[in-house]
C-alpha cells in the first residue's frame, strides 16, 4: 500500500516546518528537473502521448508538443506577465533566455491569509536567492471568491481578550466584469471576475480593525498599508483578488522579497496551458480512471468515508439521452461568471465541451497544435475561461513551470494524490514537492499569572471529571478505612470484567460502589461538585484566553507592519540553516532581544 505523509503545523511561536529543509531545495529541484526531461518508463500505461518518430526516445508530449518546450513557453509567459503586474522595466530577453536556472514555485488564493502562508513567499525567495534560482508565486485567482472578513483580537472591558469578526461591507452588492450580469458573487464566482464598482467600504474595514487592535497596543497593523494599495488597484480596474495580491506583493518588494508574481488566469492564456487542457480532454477516459484510482488509494489509506473528501470524483451524467463525463476543470465567462463543471463527450471524431447550462464548444479529436491554439484563442476572444481544479492546478504548475513546488500544510496533504497521477499518467516518478509553513503569534503581552491560573483550573477540571466517573481516583491514605476498602473492591472488579448476561449485574454493582465512594468523599473532604463545576467553567474561560493569545490563524492584516516582515525574513534566513534531520525548527529565541513591538 502507498504510504502518505501526514504534515502538521508547528505549535510553538516562531517555529517553522520546512520539509525537505530549504537548504536542500537545490539538490531536490535538480533531481526533479532531470525527471521532467527524462523519458517515460516502459512499464507504464501509454497515456501522455509519446514521440512516434522513435520508440527509444519516448518523450513526454502534450498535444504533440514536447514538455520541455511547454516549460520554456510557460516560464517566459510567467516572467512577461510578472513584469506587467509590477510595471518593471528589467531586461526580459536576458531573463527569459536563461533556462539553466532552477525554478521554485508556490501559490495561493488572493486572500488575507495568516503569517504561516505568507512565510512560504519569504523562504521561497531566500532559498532562490542563496541557491541562484528563480522564485515565482502564482496567484490562484480562479478559485471561488469569498466575502472578505477578518477575525480581530481585542480587549474586553474586564481586561480579558476577546475576538470579533470584521466583515467588508457591501459584498452582497458586488458586480462582475460584466456589469449587466445578474449572477451574485456569492454563487461560486472566481476571484478573477469579482469586481468592486464602488460598493465595498474598504475604509471602514481598515478603521474597524485598527480600532479593535488599539487596546492591545498593536500599532500600525498591515491593514493600514494594504487598504490604500487595494483601493488604488481597484480604481484602475483590477479585480478584487488581483488588488489584494498586488498589495501584498508590493509590501514584499518593499522589504526586499523579489519573487516573480503572476496570476494563474494570465498563465492560462498561454499555449502551454492550452496543450495541457487538450491533452487531458482528448484522453479523458484513461485520465479519469487514473484520477479515481489515485484518489481512492489516498482515501483507503486515510480511511475517509465522506465521498467528497479530499476531492470529489469526476462524475458522469446523462442529459437528453447523451452521457457526459466531468473533466477536472471549471468553465465560466464574463456573461455567465458562475464557475460550473466542465463536461465533455466524444462524438463523430469531435470533443464536445459544455457547462450543461447554455455554453458549448467543439474541437476535433485529432486536432494538430495549430488548430488547438486557434481554438483556445477563440475561447479567449469570447471571454470564456477554462480553468483547472485543485489537483490539475498543481499538476500543471509542477510539470509545466517549476523544478520544485512549495506547498503549505493543506496542499501538501492532497497533492500526494497528484504524485500518483503524475506517475500513472506521465510514466515518470513524481517530482518531489516541499511543504513549508510557520507559526507566528501576535505580539500581545503574556500574563504569567493567568498561565498559573490555567494550570490550577485544569486540575479542577480533572478532579470534577474523576468525581463524576472515577471517584476511586480521589481516595487517599487520609480517607476512612471503609472508603479505602470500597476503592480496593472497585479496582479488583475492573481487573475481571465478565461477558454475557453477567456483565449487567457486574456493571450495576460497580456503579453502586462508585456512588458510595462519591458520597463518602463528599462527607470526608467536603468535595463540592458545584464548586468544581464553577472551577471548570473558569478553566474553560482561561483556555479560551490562551487560544486567543496564541492562535496562528490571525490574518496578516492584523499584524504590525515592519515587525511582521522582519520576523518572517528572520525565520526564512534561519530555515536555510536546518539540515535533513531537522525539518521543524524552533526559532523563538532568535532575534528576540532586538525586536520590539
Amino acid at each position: 500500500m502507498t504510504e502518505f505523509a501526514n504534515y502538521k503545523a508547528p505549535r510553538a511561536n516562531e517555529a517553522v516546518l520546512c520539509e525537505p529543509p530549504a537548504s536542500a531545495w537545490a539538490r531536490v529541484a535538480s533531481k526533479n528537473a532531470r525527471l521532467s526531461s527524462t523519458t517515460k518508463s516502459n512499464d507504464t500505461v501509454n497515456n501522455c502521448k509519446q514521440n512516434s518518430d522513435s520508440f527509444s526516445t519516448s518523450e513526454i508530449l502534450w498535444s504533440g508538443i514536447p514538455l520541455r518546450d511547454i516549460r520554456s513557453w510557460t516560464r517566459r509567459d510567467a516572467i512577461r506577465f510578472s513584469h506587467c503586474n509590477t510595471n518593471s522595466c528589467s531586461d526580459l530577453t536576458s531573463e527569459c533566455s536563461n533556462d539553466s536556472k532552477l525554478w521554485y514555485v508556490s501559490g495561493h488564493q488572493p486572500e488575507l491569509f495568516h503569517p504561516g502562508v505568507w512565510y512560504k513567499n519569504f523562504v521561497l525567495y531566500e532559498a532562490a536567492r542563496e541557491q541562484n534560482a528563480v522564485s515565482l508565486n502564482v496567484v490562484i485567482d480562479h478559485d471561488a471568491a469569498s466575502p472578505v472578513s477578518i477575525a480581530v483580537p481585542t480587549k474586553n472591558d474586564d481586561g480579558s481578550i476577546g475576538s470579533k469578526v470584521v466583515a467588508l461591507e457591501g459584498w452582497a452588492g458586488l458586480g462582475t466584469q460584466l456589469e449587466s450580469s445578474t449572477e451574485s458573487p456569492d454563487l461560486n464566482v472566481p476571484w478573477e471576475l469579482t469586481i468592486d464598482h464602488g460598493t465595498l467600504n474598504w475604509q471602514n474595514l481598515q478603521d474597524d480593525v485598527s480600532e479593535l487592535l488599539a487596546p492591545l497596543d498593536i500599532r500600525n497593523p498591515l491593514i493600514q498599508k494594504m487598504v490604500p494599495m487595494i483601493r488604488e488597484s481597484i480604481s484602475s480596474g483590477a479585480p478584487i483578488g488581483k488588488a489584494i495580491a498586488m498589495a501584498r506583493h508590493q509590501i514584499e518588494r518593499d522589504c526586499g522579497i523579489q519573487n516573480y508574481e503572476v496570476l494563474f488566469s494570465q498563465l492560462a492564456q498561454g499555449r502551454g496551458f492550452a496543450a495541457f487542457v487538450y491533452e487531458i480532454l482528448s484522453s479523458i477516459k484513461s485520465f479519469r480512471a487514473i484520477y479515481h484510482r489515485s484518489r481512492n488509494d489516498y482515501r483507503i489509506y486515510h480511511q475517509i468515508k465522506n465521498e467528497s473528501q479530499p476531492i470529489p470524483p469526476l462524475a458522469e451524467q446523462s442529459k437528453d439521452g447523451v452521457v457526459w463525463t466531468e473533466a477536472p476543470f471549471w468553465v465560466y465567462s464574463t456573461k455567465s461568471p458562475t464557475r460550473r463543471a466542465l463536461w465533455i463527450r466524444h462524438a463523430n471524431h469531435r470533443i464536445i465541451l459544455s457547462d450543461l447550462h447554455e455554453w458549448e464548444s467543439r474541437i476535433d479529436c485529432d486536432a494538430d497544435f495549430e488548430a488547438i491554439t486557434a481554438w483556445w484563442q477563440s475561447l479567449m476572444r469570447s471571454q470564456v475561461a477554462v480553468r483547472p481544479r485543485a489537483l490539475t492546478s498543481t499538476l500543471f504548475m509542477r510539470l509545466a513551470i517549476g523544478d520544485l513546488f512549495v506547498h503549505g500544510i493543506g496542499g501538501g496533504k492532497y497533492d500526494q494524490i497528484t504524485d500518483l497521477i503524475i506517475k500513472r499518467w506521465c510514466g515518470i516518478g513524481a517530482p518531489t514537492f516541499a511543504v513549508a509553513t510557520a507559526t507566528l503569534f501576535l505580539p500581545m503581552k503574556h500574563d504569567a499569572a493567568m498561565s498559573r491560573r490555567t494550570l490550577l483550573t485544569s486540575e479542577a477540571r480533572d478532579r470534577l471529571r474523576d468525581h463524576r466517573f472515577n471517584p476511586e481516583r480521589l481516595v487517599s491514605n487520609r480517607s476512612s478505612e471503609e472508603t479505602q476498602s470500597m476503592r480496593s473492591q472497585v479496582l479488583e472488579r475492573i481487573k475481571s470484567i465478565p461477558i454475557g448476561a453477567a456483565k449487567i449485574l457486574w456493571h450495576k454493582s460497580l456503579q453502586e460502589l462508585k456512588s458510595a465512594i462519591r458520597s463518602s468523599l463528599l462527607e470526608e473532604v467536603h468535595i463540592d461538585q458545584a464548586s468544581l463545576a464553577s472551577d471548570l467553567q473558569a478553566s474553560i474561560a482561561e483556555d479560551l484566553q490562551q487560544k486567543l493569545r496564541s492562535s496562528r490563524e490571525y490574518s496578516i492584516a492584523v499584524f504590525p507592519d515592519g515587525w511582521t516582515q522582519k520576523k518572517l525574513q528572520t525565520l526564512a534566513v534561519h530555515s536555510m540553516l536546518a539540515d535533513d534531520n531537522h525539518h521543524i525548527v524552533d526559532l523563538v529565541n532568535i532575534g528576540n532581544n532586538s525586536d520590539a513591538k
